[in-house]
């Protein structure tokens, strides 16, 4: 079976219109289309809550919507499944959230990786064509978006029980996707955790791993009996920024039936969408995502490219500390009372609270505190 893995599609409202009439040659340029509709099946991360009612949730960050009405195109472009564990689909609370399913589900466009409470988006989608079972398994970091018990939301990853779900699902399938959402933003290799988390899916059965939401194009390696793909871009998420990351994206056709037979396709913005990159474009995309291929498989150099990024990003982290005042507060029984005054703003705590929940937040401030404690004197 041959398989297109895209990575975030998100409407906006330079692309509206063309999503809500179904004008895809307004979205992929025709030797994508021609291409993306000649594979077997398509998947790609839808994220954003199709809603028309804003409802938005109070968090730090961006808030994505985009109109119920966006179906159409969404629609239009056949996919075989879409995936919404990501950290933006319940941007607008429960009710975007049950609206996109709704909307999916009249539509008969398959999902996975949400649902009504934790054990319900731990579910797997299985694609059984009676000769093949493909089993597809999505997951996020810990932000917004996050199940529980008793809650709707996405499929938490979780280092005890996702590798477990993997486990279970493969002997169950012939072939196993993990989509798992999370990493660094604009940053083109994975943390050193992140890579560990996702070897060990593949030690538990999956065929093929990619982690999504870095919103650039980063590299890959095959690990043991499996592919890992560190980062591809966006599929088709317009924005008013027009850099290297934003830009170019990757398309992954995986052959279940060939191992190590994957295609890695160059996407490129076009307008308000997105077309197959060529010529020198093609080249100089697929250049630097071999090269850094290359460069991962370097003893320590994992280690050392996220060790750059927390030197970079480290001033960012302690600016968001620094709204709390001192520290000793909130070791005393007047912390609510602090918390409550005028000094200290709730979107500052909340900011807070994520950069210390989410792994990939959480990781890069303590390889950042790290290398800034070794810069200090004693």
């Amino acid at each position: 079976m041959r398989i297109m893995i895209a990575a975030d599609l998100v409407p906006t409202p330079s692309n509206a219109e063309a999503f809500e009439r179904g004008k895809t040659g307004d979205l992929f340029d025709e030797e994508l289309r021609r291409l993306w509709y000649s594979s077997d099946a398509r998947v790609f991360n839808l994220e954003a809550p199709l809603s028309d009612e804003p409802l938005p949730i109070f968090k730090s960050g961006p808030l994505l919507r985009a109109s119920e009405r966006s179906i159409v195109g969404i629609k239009q472009l056949n996919p075989t499944l879409v995936t919404l564990a990501n950290n933006h689909i319940m941007d607008h609370g429960i009710k975007g959230l049950d609206k996109t399913r709704e909307l999916l589900e009249r539509n008969l466009i398959p999902h996975v990786g949400a649902g009504d409470n934790i054990q319900k988006a731990v579910k797997p989608f299985i694609l059984d064509t009676g000769s093949e079972r493909v089993g597809f398994y999505a997951c996020a970091e810990h932000e917004y978006s996050l199940a529980s018990r008793g809650s709707p939301g996405v499929n938490p990853f979780d280092p005890l029980e996702s590798p477990d779900h993997v486990s279970s699902l493969k002997a169950d399938c012939d072939y196993v996707v993990v989509l798992y959402h999370g990493g660094n933003e604009y940053f083109r290799f994975p943390a050193p955790y992140l890579q560990k988390r996702l070897r060990k899916l593949v030690e538990k059965g999956a065929d093929f791993v990619v982690s999504q939401h870095s919103h650039c194009i980063g590299c890959f390696e095959y690990f043991k009996e499996g592919l890992i793909v560190y980062g591809q871009g966006n599929l088709l998420f317009d924005s008013n920024e027009n850099n290297e990351f934003v830009s170019s994206g990757l398309l992954i056709e995986l052959d279940t039936k060939r191992p190590r037979k994957e295609q890695f396709i160059p996407i490129i913005k076009n307008g308000s969408g997105v077309k197959l990159a060529k010529g020198n474009a093609s080249g100089m995309i697929l250049e630097g995502f071999f090269g850094r291929s290359e460069e991962i498989l370097e003893e320590g150099l994992v280690e050392e490219k996220f060790e750059e990024l927390a030197r970079r990003k480290i001033n960012e982290y302690l600016h968001c500390f620094s709204r709390l005042g001192n520290f000793s507060t909130l070791l005393t029984g007047m912390v609510m009372a602090s918390f409550k005054g005028k000094r200290y703003k709730r979107r500052h705590l909340l900011k807070l609270q994520n950069t210390v929940r989410c792994e990939a937040h959480r990781e890069l401030l303590l390889e950042g505190l790290k290398v800034l404690l070794e810069d200090y004197p004693e």
